[in-house]
């Protein structure tokens, strides 16, 4: 049955695509939405407007524009059974209703920040809003849901009255908001990849989802009520069951960030959309590919018609397209509104019947057959030049090519060192980590000179570890503009690293501009040193490097022993001296009173569910009871499928401790000190230094 249903979309779909462009906006558009009579679409845009188009047979024909907002309208959505009514969120901090048989305003609410989301409530008596606001606020209203990180707010306004009804601060990155389709749920979210779910209108947390192991971007309801879908960072598209809240199935096709995902109407039919340059139609029962739509730039927001397989997209001007900036920041190009369209009544799908050719037709297909090869030559070369590792074979330089000012020097590594295996073994695991650290925006390093050098994946590390932005350009390609960038960057690190005065000898703009290994390495080393990652750095390596100095008009050159790593004996994160430090040094026999006050309180409330534990280090070093101990403290419910309940392998030890970790952070908690690694291999003062920080906020709570 699906087969056959399969079949019949992919055929209507091959000969149905077509799409057509409606210029709408002099900047780039940010939503679009049908109401719900299907009638009229809406678009908003940067350009601080909001065109209303109808829709006659198989075309938009533009009936107004709303201006009013003093900033850009970043998402707009339509009364779910009034086709009149629409709401717009702005970031002028503002939200107004617009009633399309007036052609007016017919509500402002002010705000308190800068709105980049909303949503309507299916029964549409309750407006929800999401907010990015400049300072916390810690006197909301406590019976409000709030969504989002420290800067996040989520306003409820009565559609009715048009007042704010509550509105709270919460402190972790939120993404889109929605009701499901009986609004007796609210749903958010997160840019852990978590999707938070509470009930409404009490708003009491119900569950927490690990959707995603990136940033969870979109959400959308199946207007069957079946299923919701999310999109994420990681580019997958998950299919849950809303009832069972499970996931069904992962749609994998995308390569970027899915920014967007809409229902069809009937439920059948899944479109997503990103900057992969297509839009892809997935078929939700089983997840097949229907069709893909060719587009030639990023689409931000697609919606299907509530009654037809009418699919409405907006994307960036293809001139100005950058393919190459950050994933969801980008130029404001004029953009374009387009629909794929239905023909206009029913008819069997006729396959085209070949035809005779002239030898004039056959010229133009020997010609165009030429064109197209020539384009795919050129496409593979591109393929080629992005997935190779992106360096050449590194020429020979002879001697007599060195130029040298007097009492100038340069550094050249034995060669010999590239057969070191423990040489290449630090390389391997200073790759992996800064892989790691920059999986999220899609940045994979396979060579450290070659890829470092310029300074452009370093400034994104440092924006990653540190959470500073950089004013500097993200692509340069002159020397000179790389160096400048360069200098910005390593300026930054050495004053993270408290060498801003001098800077440090074993590195410098020139070394790494010059794709100096040892100073690059050097670099990294100190940096994991500082920020100590989950990883461990192979110790004890070093390199035999000439140093060639010009003098007198010769070259002399020296030998050294330049030493990479050494033994390292510190566990646990860097931080400052604290109380256990001080108990461990010189108080041994008070830890043990601190050890015994600590197992009294876990046992207080692990004892709940009939657990009971003696040693901390060890039994809390699979992150079990961890888990565990939040859902208690907190009173929510931690699905046994977001957690290995019987751990084996170090790997799921880890998962499990980094889950705690983020709930301790989403109720409130500090980040904690320790790294999920050293938990895992039982280090007894990180450890106590999580038990203490749930102490210390929980220790009241019986």
């Amino acid at each position: 049955m699906n087969t056959e249903k399969i079949e019949e979309f992919q055929r209507y779909f091959k000969c149905h695509s077509k799409s057509k462009e409606y210029m709408g906006h002099s900047s780039k558009v940010h939503s679009v939405g049908w109401s719900c009579d299907g009638k009229r679409l809406a678009s908003g845009s940067f350009d601080k407007c909001v065109c209303i188009y109808t829709l006659d047979r198989d075309r938009l024909n533009k009936e107004i524009t709303f201006k009013g907002h003093g900033g850009s309208v970043d998402q707009l959505c339509w009364h779910q059974t009034n086709p009149d009514l629409l709401s717009t969120a702005s970031g002028d901090k503002s939200v107004r209703i617009w009633d399309t048989r007036v052609q007016k305003c017919v509500a402002t609410i002010n705000t308190k920040g800068e709105n980049i989301n909303i949503t309507w409530s299916p029964n549409g008596k309750a407006l929800a809003m999401k907010q990015r606001v400049a300072e916390n606020n810690s006197s909301v209203p406590g019976n409000a849901i709030a969504v989002g990180n420290k800067e996040d707010l989520v306003t409820f306004i009565d559609a009715r009255t048009h007042k704010i009804e509550a509105e709270e601060q919460f402190h972790f990155e939120v993404n889109e908001i929605s009701w499901n389709n009986t609004s007796d749920l609210f749903f958010l979210t997160n840019g852990q990849g978590c999707i938070h779910i509470l009930s409404y209108p009490d708003l009491k947390r119900q569950h927490i989802l690990k959707a995603h192991p990136g940033t969870c971007i979109c959400i959308e309801f199946d207007p069957t009520g079946k299923y919701f879908a999310t999109g994420s960072a990681d580019a997958l598209v998950s299919l849950w069951d809303i009832n069972e809240l499970a996931c069904k199935r992962v749609f994998t096709r995308m390569d970027w960030p899915v920014r967007t995902i809409s229902f069809s109407y009937d439920g059948q039919l899944l479109a997503s959309a990103s900057e992969d340059l297509l839009i892809d139609i997935g078929f939700v029962e089983t997840g097949d590919k229907i069709a893909d739509i060719s587009v030639e730039a990023a689409t931000f927001t697609v919606a299907w018609h509530p009654s037809q397989y009418l699919l409405a997209y907006a994307c960036d001007d293809k001139d100005t397209y950058d393919r190459k900036r950050d994933a969801g920041k980008g130029r404001c190009p004029p953009s374009k509104i387009m629909t794929t369209t239905r023909p206009k009544s029913p008819r069997p799908i006729v396959e085209p019947k070949p035809k005779d050719e002239t030898i004039w037709d056959k010229l133009g297909t020997l010609g165009r057959k030429k064109r197209i090869k020539e384009v795919q030559e050129v496409q593979t070369e591109g393929k080629y030049a992005i997935d190779s590792p992106g360096y050449a074979t590194a020429p020979v330089i002879p001697p007599e090519e060195y130029k040298l000012e007097e009492n100038e020097e340069m550094s050249l590594i034995d060669q010999n060192a590239y057969t070191d295996s423990k040489f290449l073994e630090l390389q391997d695991v200073l790759i992996e980590w800064i892989n790691d650290e920059l999986a999220s925006q899609r940045i994979i390093v396979q060579d450290l000179k070659e890829d470092l050098y310029d300074g452009q994946v370093l400034q994104k590390l440092l924006e990653k570890l540190t959470g500073d932005k950089l004013d500097v350009p993200e692509v340069t390609q002159n020397e000179e503009g790389q160096k400048q960038k360069l200098a910005v960057v390593l300026a930054h690190f050495n004053k993270v690293l408290g060498l801003q005065r001098l800077g440090h000898s074993k590195w410098s703009m020139e070394t790494i501009h010059s794709k100096n290994i040892v100073a690059i390495i050097h670099l990294l080393v100190a940096l994991a040193r500082h920020f100590r990652p989950p990883v461990r750095l192979t110790e004890n390596v070093s390199v035999s490097v000439v140093v060639v100095k010009m003098k007198q008009g010769q070259l002399i050159p020296e030998r050294i022993n330049e030493n990479l790593t050494t033994e390292y004996d510190d566990v646990g994160m860097r931080c400052e001296r604290d109380a256990f430090d001080a108990l461990f040094d010189h108080a041994p026999e008070k830890l043990q009173i601190v050890k015994k006050s600590l197992v009294t309180f876990v046992n207080k409330h692990l004892n709940k569910m009939n657990f009971e534990v003696t040693e901390l280090e060890s039994q809390f070093h699979d992150g079990v009871y961890l888990v565990i101990l939040m859902g208690l403290l907190e009173g929510f419910f931690v699905p046994h499928y977001a957690f290995h309940l019987t751990p084996q392998e170090v790997d799921q030890k880890v998962h499990n401790v980094s889950f705690a970790f983020e709930l301790m952070e989403e109720c409130g908690l500090k980040k904690p000190k320790a790294r999920p690694e050293d938990i895992v291999n039982m280090d007894l003062k990180s450890t106590l230094r999580v038990l203490y920080n749930l102490f210390l906020k929980y220790k009241t709570i019986i």
